[in-house]
């Protein structure tokens, strides 16, 4: 043991194998291993990032999307273990050709990428080619892309990098492939939100292997995500009575004593909104819902 503590260990150190800064330093046989750990796959084959099948019955719809949002995940943790995602923060530019100067905002792709154009991502890309001068950085682009590439789905992988290549040369790089990919999985039809709706309002939880809760949350939840970033001014997928259907799912397991909580809840604000005239009733929210039922 010590006898006195390691104060040099940081929170942000212990998620990374290898550290950006010191890779020039590699021996050969480093710099080969952390290779082989960009560019092989973390995601096994079934769960590569991939679009949701064609299907008008959409079976494979809500899977599809939540085994998705689970492969985001656990590939920006592969990403933070190779010390690889600087890149993925957007920062907010003035004038990234004349001056390097850059405004308080820093954005994320992989939480803002809703959110984003296009063109911040490829004025980000040149910005970071025109000022930035760790050799770090400007490795760490083309990783991306690798790593990337070996956890996409070919199909998935060959319409992105087609419009990838619309880019101007120097911009064609990871962060560009990475909006585009997450930007393609989240940019659903209006026929396929709706669908996605309908799936969320009629899940049975008694038609699922073991009536697992937290895979119904899971399920859920992914929907929820997408459909509230989709929501605009003139949609909302998300209304109020949103709450009274996650109640209603869970009255359908087999345990009529688990049944009866929700059933209790809905009850009892129903006669709240009646005791005051009130048209609207305070639902509980979609989180309280699901933490309850976990």
């Amino acid at each position: 043991m010590r006898t006195a503590p390691n104060k040099t260990v940081t929170q942000q150190r212990l998620y990374k194998l290898f550290d950006k800064t010191k890779r020039k330093g590699m021996t050969p046989d480093q710099l080969i291993d952390y290779m082989d750990k960009v560019t092989k796959p973390v995601l096994a084959r079934k769960f590569l990032l991939r679009l949701p099948p064609s299907d008008p019955e959409g079976n494979e719809l809500l899977p599809t999307l939540s085994n998705n949002q689970q492969s985001i995940e656990t590939l920006r943790v592969h990403l933070g273990l190779l010390d690889c995602l600087d890149v993925t923060e957007i920062p907010s530019l003035i004038d990234c050709l004349n001056s390097s100067e850059l405004g308080p905002e820093r954005l994320n792709l992989f939480d803002h990428y809703a959110n984003m154009t296009k063109d911040q991502v490829i004025l980000s890309n040149k910005y970071l080619g025109t000022w930035v001068e760790e050799p770090y950085v400007q490795e760490n682009m083309p990783f991306l892309t690798m790593a990337l590439k070996a956890n996409v789905d070919p199909d998935l992988w060959k319409g992105c990098y087609e419009e990838h290549l619309s880019a101007p040369v120097e911009c064609q790089t990871g962060p560009l492939m990475l909006y585009l990919i997450l930007h393609r999985l989240q940019n659903c039809s209006e026929s396929t939100l709706n669908l996605l709706l309908l799936k969320v309002r009629n899940l049975n939880i008694k038609d699922h292997a073991s009536e697992d809760i937290d895979h119904i949350v899971r399920l859920v939840n992914t929907a929820v995500t997408l459909l509230k970033s989709s929501s605009n001014e003139d949609r909302n997928y998300i209304t109020h009575d949103f709450s009274k259907d996650f109640l209603h799912l869970f009255q359908t397991t087999s345990v009529p004593a688990f049944n009866q909580v929700f059933v209790d809840i809905e009850t009892s604000k129903q006669l709240e909104a009646n005791s005051i005239s009130s048209p609207v009733v305070n639902w509980p929210t979609l989180d309280s819902i699901t933490q309850l039922a976990l």
